[in-house]
């Protein structure tokens, strides 16, 4: 699994996502998180700009859609969501649900705090994760 947002960050980890499930000949699933559905309603009314969070939600989805295709173009079995919630948390929720071996971000997430020179989202996955995480720089 690769969680991808509209970050060059992301879009290296897509890469080598890719690179990854093509080597293994492993099906992929590519993940972005919209937010928390409560927050963004919040950060919405309180923002001078309406349009930054659907801009915001637009580019994160043609990233998975970019994604997809950069899988389907090497042969993968691809799937793409959007999911609402915490990045970390649901980022955790899709890779148990899917089941996959592996975790692959991109070492600073847009808008993550920072630990270091780990993005806050991607440290949050690595301290939890119940299989290995691949940060990507």
């Amino acid at each position: 699994m690769v969680g991808v947002d509209d970050s060059p960050a992301a879009l290296r980890a897509a890469r080598v996502a890719v690179a990854v499930a093509a080597t293994a000949h492993c099906p992929l699933l590519v993940v972005t998180v919209l937010s928390d559905g409560v927050l963004a309603r919040a950060l919405g009314r309180a923002t001078s700009e309406p349009l930054t969070e659907q801009r915001r939600v637009a580019a994160a989805g043609s990233m998975v859609r970019h994604t997809v295709q950069l899988a389907r173009d090497v042969g993968l079995d691809v799937e793409g969501r959007e999911v609402e919630g915490s990045p970390g948390e649901a980022l955790l929720t899709a890779a148990r649900r899917w089941g996959g071996d592996l975790v692959i971000l991109g070492r600073n997430q847009a808008g993550a705090h920072t630990y270091g020179r780990v993005g806050g989202v991607a440290l949050h996955v690595l301290e939890l994760s119940d299989v290995p995480v691949l940060v990507v720089p």
